[in-house]
């Protein structure tokens, strides 16, 4: 995520991805304003459940 994103530009790229869990973030590099975001598949409940 750089400097001059919008909050509907974060939801648009995060809408893409497979189910995740949002787990940190970070500044790219000192002095700049860009971040990284990390995040964390999540496992597939329904297989572990059985199919539930």
């Amino acid at each position: 995520m750089t400097s001059g994103a919008s909050l509907r530009d974060l939801v648009n790229v995060t809408a893409t991805l497979p189910p995740v869990l949002f787990v940190d973030h970070w500044r790219a590099s000192l002095g700049d304003s860009a971040a990284v975001l990390r995040f964390r598949a999540l496992p597939d409940l329904g297989a572990m459940f059985g199919g539930l």
